[in-house]
């Protein structure tokens, strides 16, 4: 069972990309509205939960193999600084293809939340 979501995950996740990157050939702007901003839209967020789908998947196998030790052990500080570079990365990508207004509130939420945003109300002011 946890193979198998595993397995859809990753590969919900390369069609999700493969999709993404046909839409490159669709005629119009991407940064107006028109036939690509929709389904990049869509695509993002399912490759977003095909990878949140298949991080569980390998969570819960290493669980339920015992492997009670990660098999890349760091603290939590390298886990945030490869966190917010990932972050910066995905969010120059999502910039090209989602546009600013989109992108940018959601980047501001997420990278205030790295470092362990201890009120839930400062993070609520925002919206």
């Amino acid at each position: 069972m946890l193979k198998g979501e595993l397995l859809f995950g990753v590969v919900t996740f390369l069609a999700a990309a493969f999709l993404l990157w046909v839409t490159g050939n669709f005629t119009g702007q991407g940064t107006q509205m028109g036939p690509t901003y929709w389904p990049r839209i869509l695509l993002t967020f399912l490759m977003l939960f095909s990878a949140i789908v298949s991080a569980n998947a390998i969570r819960r196998i290493s669980r339920e193999n015992g492997w009670s030790e990660s098999l890349l052990t760091m603290d939590k500080g390298k886990v945030r600084l490869f966190a917010a570079i990932a972050m910066i990365i995905a969010y120059f990508i999502l910039l090209r293809l989602m546009g600013f207004i989109i992108v940018t509130p959601l980047f501001m939420i997420a990278f205030m939340a790295l470092p362990g945003e201890k009120s839930k109300a400062s993070l609520e002011e925002i919206e």
